[in-house]
């Protein structure tokens, strides 16, 4: 066995009444289990199907059949689309904006209201604007170009931390 999956596998202990392998190693900030290889982070449930089952097509997800974001057992873990994914959570952890309707997997930025990331960020704009009217349309217009740019150099940096 390699020593990365020796690791792996000091981080888990099984959950008899559901079958679980429950993670108890790093999580990172949605609750799902993390592991460093090679310096990078991995998702713990995705490295656990991988070295079961076989690799994971690009562009697809893991589920995880028990609904349990901690559980690297294998055998509760599918390969799913997106869309799949999104269909098979429970209509009681899906939220609603409170201003457009859209439906929304976890709340944005707020315990009280629940609010999209549009709406948030068409607010956020709305009051910077009342704060600054005389850096409204002016300052856009002649700073546009470096502000596009800009933006589009953070949006890229930003995508590849996601990653």
């Amino acid at each position: 066995m390699s020593f990365f999956s020796d690791l792996f596998d000091r981080h888990w202990i099984p959950e008899p009444n559901s079958g679980c392998w429950l993670w108890f190693g790093a999580c990172n900030e949605n609750g799902y289990g993390i592991i460093t290889r090679d310096k990078e982070n991995i998702k713990a449930h995705r490295f656990s199907y991988e070295r079961s089952k076989g690799a994971i097509p690009e562009k697809w997800e893991i589920d995880h059949l028990c609904r349990n974001k901690s559980c690297v057992n294998p055998d509760h873990l599918e390969v799913v689309t997106h869309g799949e994914n999104r269909r098979r959570v429970p209509r009681n952890l899906v939220y609603q904006c409170t201003e457009c309707g859209k439906d929304l997997l976890r709340k944005h930025k707020s315990s009280i209201a629940v609010r999209c990331m549009k709406c948030s960020h068409r607010d956020a704009q709305l009051k910077w604007q009342n704060n600054n009217p005389d850096r409204n349309k002016e300052f856009y217009e002649k700073h546009r170009v470096e502000i596009l740019h800009k933006a589009k150099e953070r949006y890229h940096r930003n995508k590849g931390k996601e990653a």
